[in-house]
């Protein structure tokens, strides 16, 4: 059986509507990312990097979805390596991303990250809030210092790099595991 296909990839125009509005007339920033259109979407990322996206989140790469406190979204996403993915909304309404990968901003695993919380939106499925010590908050925020430096030095990248790879032993996936056991 394949993954779900939620009612609003039918209409590209049509906003992404949450089923469970706040009883508040104010919006949420999570709210803001249910508002989204596919227009919306490719007008941020292009269509090439949303079609890319789209298929990552069909194959199920992403993985450990959550809400941080800021209403951001965060997530490991399976790519050639595994990724730390950050999207927030930006103030013009669209997304905005850091990705541990080499693209590092807007890129396919942050086009999945939002494909993946709309479907658990969609699906009624709760998104957990992020602890505040997780790890792809570390490696992200590593992430926007090495903007701008440029520089890692290679003690630290080899503990990213060894860190990204662990195993954890009760569910056999690498990275960080909030299920250990």
């Amino acid at each position: 059986m394949g993954p779900i296909k939620p009612s609003w990839l039918a209409c590209p125009k049509k906003p992404i509507r949450n089923t469970f509005r706040k009883m508040s007339n104010k919006k949420t920033l999570l709210d803001r990312f249910a508002d989204l259109s596919w227009n919306d979407i490719e007008a941020w990322a292009g269509g090439t990097i949303v079609s890319r996206g789209k298929k990552y989140q069909r194959q199920g790469c992403v993985a450990d979805l959550a809400v941080t406190d800021d209403g951001s979204l965060i997530a490991w996403v399976d790519g050639s390596e595994r990724y730390a993915t950050k999207v927030a909304m930006d103030e013009d309404g669209l997304p905005a991303s850091i990705c541990t990968c080499p693209y590092e901003r807007d890129c396919k695993h942050a086009v999945a990250v939002v494909i993946e919380y709309l479907q658990q939106v969609e699906s009624n499925r709760l998104v957990p809030k992020a602890r505040h010590d997780d790890g792809r908050l570390i490696l992200l925020a590593d992430e926007a210092r090495d903007d701008d430096a440029n520089v890692v030095s290679e003690d630290v990248r080899q503990d990213i790099d060894t860190w990204k790879q662990e195993i954890c032993p009760g569910c056999r996936k690498t990275g960080p595991c909030r299920n250990p056991g």
